[in-house]
């Protein structure tokens, strides 16, 4: 279980994903993605995505992905985000169940 509680990056990164998206889906990934800070951006996205996904998009936003991931824009974290809702099958979307 894990626990989210920077409600100014979950502020933010909600201002960048588009309004139709649902609340909950969008905390949960956030959550999960900070879940450990030190991570690189390659690690905590290969818990989500496949290798070949994450060479894609990287690419596509311009992330870096040997930084650690509290360095993401939340504009960064949005793409991810709506990426995940893409590709990756609801079963294997991040889920917080702690709240």
């Amino acid at each position: 279980m894990y626990f989210c509680n920077n409600k100014y990056i979950h502020y933010v990164f909600l201002q960048t994903v588009d309004c139709y998206l649902s609340d909950r889906r969008s905390f949960d990934f956030l959550c999960f993605i900070l879940k450990y800070p030190d991570l690189s951006v390659r690690t905590a996205l290969k818990k989500i995505f496949r290798k070949r996904q994450i060479r894609e998009f990287s690419h596509k936003y311009g992330l870096k992905l040997d930084d650690v991931v509290t360095l993401l824009l939340p504009e960064q974290l949005s793409d991810c985000f709506i990426e995940m809702l893409r590709v990756v099958p609801d079963k294997f979307h991040p889920e917080n169940r702690s709240l």
